[in-house]
């Protein structure tokens, strides 16, 4: 995690670039560049390629994420895994799971298998390099910026894992797939789809357009880090998107653990053993923290902190929700958003934020 949150945020701007050459390239392959007929375009499958190789530039470079071999047994490896942790995880009765967790890990063993088999000729070079780099200052070596990079120094740097075999980074980084690119993925085929079946009368559309035309008036906008925070309604967007489509219906799972369990404030007992969770659909839809929340608003969070509540507004929001509205950009973790987690890792695409609160009964704000 320390390599995540010192070198990959540090970084990511400086690879902006060429991440930006990359999507723009995978949009115009999937979407097309004529203008003047229509063309259908699966858009999960279209979200799929962008977000893939764009990330995959992050996670292990250029050579791989060009590698239509690797980035296919990277996804259904990230597709298998999370899946079946799901399925069985939440969904399978206890006494199935045993089974059925053997016979999930079948695919996703294979997937890592083949993946590993691409990723791990790349993991020894690096590590080799980085080594004879550190013992022999004069050797020409210019280290990638990607996150094998990041996770060998790192392993490198710790006594306890300076001698791991390159299974160990590998192992990792395939990980990181599942966070950083598949939940991507659907955020972004849930964003577009939500926007293309909006009331076009609004014209959302219009005004995300509008927005982009003019932070990015020259190519250099494109290549600036300082470009992305300027788009308010395109963070709202997406958001927006991540409240009517959580990934999962129930987040902050934890085990009660006192012997004489947990009474809640609703005087509900809980007893040891119990699993306790937040309910995020019901959550993201309680209209104390969202005005109108069956609503599809998709620049709701778009709020400026001067903003004037209507006396509507101020009837329906109580006070801590009238605070919770502020500074609500996308990864801004919150106990009222729970559309990707809350806790001492809440991820965002790449980069975590937030601390673990205590639990609070949402029937009692």
């Amino acid at each position: 995690m320390g390599a995540v949150r010192k070198d990959l945020t540090r970084n990511l701007g400086r690879m902006q670039p060429d991440i930006i050459e990359d999507i723009r390239n995978t949009i115009d392959n999937a979407m097309g560049l004529d203008t003047e007929s229509w063309k259908q375009v699966c858009i999960t499958k279209a979200m799929e390629d962008v977000v893939l190789r764009s990330t995959s530039r992050v996670l292990v470079g250029s050579s791989l994420c060009h590698n239509k071999e690797y980035l296919h047994y990277s996804i259904a490896f990230a597709t298998s895994l999370g899946g079946g942790a799901v399925l069985v995880g939440q969904y399978m009765p206890w006494m199935l799971k045993p089974f059925f967790g053997y016979l999930g890990a079948l695919p996703v063993y294979y997937y890592k298998q083949k993946a590993m088999k691409l990723l791990l000729p790349v993991i020894r070079d690096r590590m080799v390099n980085i080594k004879r780099k550190r013992a022999d200052p004069s050797f020409e070596f210019h280290e990638p910026k990607d996150l094998i990079t990041w996770i060998t120094q790192a392993v490198l740097d710790n006594p306890e894992t300076k001698n791991s075999p390159p299974e160990f980074l590998g192992t990792r980084l395939l990980f990181f797939t599942i966070g950083a690119i598949h939940t991507t993925i659907m955020t972004a085929s849930n964003t577009m789809l939500d926007l293309v079946s909006s009331n076009p009368d609004a014209g959302f559309w219009e005004q995300l357009r509008e927005e982009a035309a003019g932070v990015f008036k020259n190519a250099d906008d494109w290549t600036n880090p300082a470009s992305l925070p300027k788009l308010p309604l395109a963070d709202s967007t997406i958001r927006e998107s991540l409240r009517e489509n959580p990934m999962l219906t129930r987040v902050i799972l934890r085990e009660v653990m006192p012997k004489a369990g947990v009474v809640l404030p609703s005087g509900h007992h809980i007893p040891k053993g119990a699993w306790m969770g937040a309910n995020t659909v019901d959550l993201h839809h309680d209209n104390r923290f969202y005005p109108k929340p069956d609503d599809y608003y998709p620049f709701r969070f778009a709020k400026k902190q001067d903003d004037v509540l209507t006396e509507a507004d101020k009837e329906t929001l109580t006070d801590k929700a009238s605070i919770y509205r502020k500074n609500q950009s996308l990864a801004t973790a919150s106990d009222v958003f729970l559309g990707f987690g809350y806790g001492k890792h809440a991820w965002c695409v790449l980069i975590a934020n937030g601390a673990y609160p205590p639990y609070e009964n949402p029937a009692n704000g």
